[in-house]
This record gives C-alpha cells, sequence and structure tokens, in this order.
C-alpha cells in the first residue's frame, strides 16, 4: 500500500472522571446527565476505550482491514466519520463498491459470467481514484469470497452448459458468509442523496457525512 491516507484512521482523547472530586469541584445534575449521555452515544459509537492502547488496537484493526478490502462494521465506519472525514468519504465510495460487485455477482448464472464481471470490477478502477488501492483490495476480497464459496462452485462453467443443466429450485447458498460475519448488530446501507453521502445504521442512528 502506498496510499499515505490510511496511516492515520482517527485521532482523539480519553476523557476520564475523577471520582475523588472536591466538593467545589462536583459536577451539576446538568454535567452529569451530558456524561451520561455522552457515555451512552460512546458505547452505540464504539468510543468507549479503556485506555490508549486500545483505541490504537480498535484503528490498527480498521486499517488493516481497509488494505485487505474487507467490509466494516457499522461502529468502524462510525468511529472513522468521526474522527477523519477526508478518509471516511473514500471507504464509503470503496464500501459501496464492494456491496455493488457482490449484488452483480449474486445474479450470475454462469462462472463465465462471474468471471467477466469481476473483470469489469476491477478494469474500471481509475489510475487517478485517490482510494485506488482500497479499491482494488475490495474487488479482489469480494471476487474471491465469491470463488471460494459453495454458490460459485455450483454454477455452471458456461451459457451453453446452463441451457443444458437441469434447473434446481433449492435457494442458493450466500456466497458472502464471511461479511455477514463482520455483522455488529446493525446494518449499514450507503446512497447518495442531496448535499453528499447518506448512510443508514439501522439499530443505531443515521449520519449524514455531507458533500
Amino acid at each position: 500500500m502506498t496510499n499515505t491516507n490510511y496511516v492515520k484512521i482517527g485521532k482523539g482523547e480519553q476523557i476520564n472522571g475523577n471520582p475523588e472530586a472536591k466538593p467545589s469541584e462536583k459536577k451539576s445534575s446538568a454535567q452529569i446527565r451530558a456524561e451520561f449521555i455522552k457515555g451512552i452515544m460512546d458505547r452505540i459509537n464504539g468510543d468507549d476505550f479503556e485506555s490508549e492502547e486500545e483505541r490504537q488496537a480498535f484503528e490498527n484493526k480498521i486499517q488493516q482491514k481497509i488494505k485487505s478490502g474487507a467490509k466494516l462494521s457499522a461502529k468502524e465506519m462510525a468511529y472513522i466519520r468521526r474522527t477523519n472525514p477526508y478518509i471516511y468519504q473514500q471507504v464509503v465510495r470503496v464500501q459501496q463498491r464492494r456491496e455493488a460487485l457482490k449484488e452483480q455477482l449474486r445474479h450470475c448464472r454462469t462462472k463465465e459470467e462471474a468471471q467477466q464481471v469481476m473483470s469489469n470490477a476491477m478494469t474500471s478502477i481509475s489510475d487517478k481514484d485517490p482510494a485506488r488501492d482500497a479499491m482494488i483490495a475490495a474487488v479482489q476480497n469480494v471476487s474471491q469470497q465469491f470463488r471460494d464459496s459453495e454458490a460459485y462452485q455450483k454454477l455452471p462453467d458456461t451459457e451453453e452448459d446452463l441451457k443444458k443443466a437441469k434447473k434446481s429450485d433449492s435457494p442458493m447458498e450466500d456466497p458472502f458468509k464471511e461479511d455477514a460475519e463482520e455483522d455488529d448488530g446493525s446494518t449499514v446501507s450507503y446512497s447518495f442523496g442531496s448535499g453528499g453521502y447518506q448512510e443508514a445504521v439501522s439499530g443505531e442512528v443515521a449520519f449524514n457525512a455531507g458533500a
């Protein structure tokens, strides 16, 4: 990876309460409520780190997943959004590319068609794309998942083989089980809305990344 944009995902500081505060330093009820709400949001958004080392480990995990083209969880996406808006917009594009390719491959009827879809996805990545390396990794990641799946193995090789094959009424196994295992209790979908990317997180909260 030569793209230095992935060197740092986020930067933040941990704020800890002081259990030995003097009476004059006691917090008001409004401050306590605010901190309580912040604590809830931190847990939702993945900021409830117990140490700076834990935060760094979380960021390192995100970096490795971006470099390998893997799916990011809703918690990981929310963290990038807050800590590095520029990288976030690039990562949203990469995740969109992953989902689009997965959807195309799910509808392929032959191995030959699937290979063409994967090849087109790779050649369509621009040399000038700032997220080129991550895009390539994402396409490779999804392509490998699909080739390793039972669904792909069951596909006929060519259109001619498809015509000769008997139609099966059994439902096709999801070729992207690996991605499903990355889910953290919520799902993320991306679309272009007016003014920028729209990220919808079911079970948590919705974010607008802006233009």
